[in-house]
C-alpha cells in the first residue's frame, strides 16, 4: 500500500494591491496613466481588466527617492507607486515574498504601458 500525502496550497486572492511601476516601455498618451484610466492587467497567466485608483507618487530609479506627491498622470519614462484595482479577485503577492506572483504588466489597446512589481496588498475592511 501507498501512503497519501496532501497538499496544502494557501493561495489567497485579492483585487486591490499598490505597484511600484515602470513606464519607460512605450510612447503613450498622458491619459492611459491617470487616476479612473482602465487597462489589461497581465499578471502570470492571467488577463483582468483593472483601474488605477490612485497614483501614490513618483520616485526616483536610482535611488528611490520620492519626486512627487500624488501626481496628477505619469509621463513616459517615469517610475511610481500606484494602487490598482481589479475587477475580479487574483493571485498576486507582493514580489518580496513570492517573486513570481509579484509581477505584473499593464496594457491598454495593444500595447504595453506600464510593468512592475507588486509592493504590497491591501485587503478590504
Amino acid at each position: 500500500m501507498t501512503a497519501k500525502s496532501t497538499v496544502s496550497l494557501a493561495t489567497t486572492f485579492f483585487s486591490h494591491f499598490k505597484a511600484l511601476l515602470s513606464r519607460n516601455l512605450c510612447k503613450l498618451a498622458p491619459s492611459s496613466s491617470e487616476v479612473g484610466a482602465r487597462a489589461e492587467l497581465y499578471a502570470h497567466s492571467v488577463c483582468v481588466p483593472c483601474t488605477f485608483t490612485k497614483l501614490t507618487h513618483t520616485i526616483n530609479k536610482s535611488n528611490g527617492e520620492v519626486l512627487k506627491q500624488r501626481p496628477r498622470f505619469l509621463a513616459k519614462g517615469t517610475s511610481a507607486v500606484v494602487e490598482v484595482e481589479t475587477e475580479h479577485d487574483i493571485a498576486v503577492e507582493p514580489f518580496t515574498s513570492c517573486r513570481p506572483l509579484g509581477r505584473v504588466t499593464f496594457r491598454s489597446a495593444g500595447q504595453t504601458i506600464a510593468a512592475g512589481i507588486v509592493e504590497a496588498v491591501i485587503t478590504p475592511q
